[in-house]
């Protein structure tokens, strides 16, 4: 899993991005923004270069240059905590999608955070799985258990692109 910081510009994020090893797990601490207007102006906010605002604003069409990874963790909260309203990351999961830059984006369908207990269970059980969707599952299950079949954080995991 490759953590690409909340503060990162854009240059910092693809450098880290095609560094990468094959296979890598990509996880960005970016805020996604949604357009429920217009699905292609949605974006990913990065950090500003100083002196070149809006320089940290990703497109869909900016991520089709990516090199292709194993998966995008994709956070719908912003590096504030504030909750992202609207689609969230389904738009931007699907220019990832649709770009083929990925196969998975792994997001939550409600716009808050995962406690960092089950993300560092989450990140640990992508790094030792192939398979993204059995990792996310067997995460769930987990918690499930844990939970005394209780509903919880958990639940707000989902994969986007599991059913290509």
């Amino acid at each position: 899993v490759v953590d690409v910081a909340s503060l990162a510009t854009a240059d910092e994020t693809v450098g880290a991005w095609t560094s990468a090893p094959a296979g890598s797990v990509i996880e960005l601490g970016a805020r996604a923004v949604s357009n429920n207007h217009l699905p292609h102006l949605s974006r990913i906010v990065l950090a500003d270069v100083p002196g070149r605002p809006y320089s940290g604003t990703w497109l869909a069409k900016d991520v089709s240059r990516l090199p292709r990874v194993r998966a995008v963790l994709l956070p719908n909260v912003d590096a504030g905590e504030q909750p992202v309203f609207g689609a969230g990351t389904y738009d931007v999961a699907s220019a990832f999608l649709e770009a083929g830059t990925t196969a998975h984006v792994v997001s939550t369908i409600t716009s808050a955070p995962v406690d960092a207990t089950l993300a560092a269970r989450l990140r640990q059980r992508l790094q030792s799985e192939t398979s993204v969707v059995s990792a996310v599952a067997s995460v769930q299950r987990d918690a499930i258990h844990a939970a005394g079949q209780r509903l919880g954080s958990w639940s707000r995991i989902v994969v986007y692109g599991s059913g290509h």
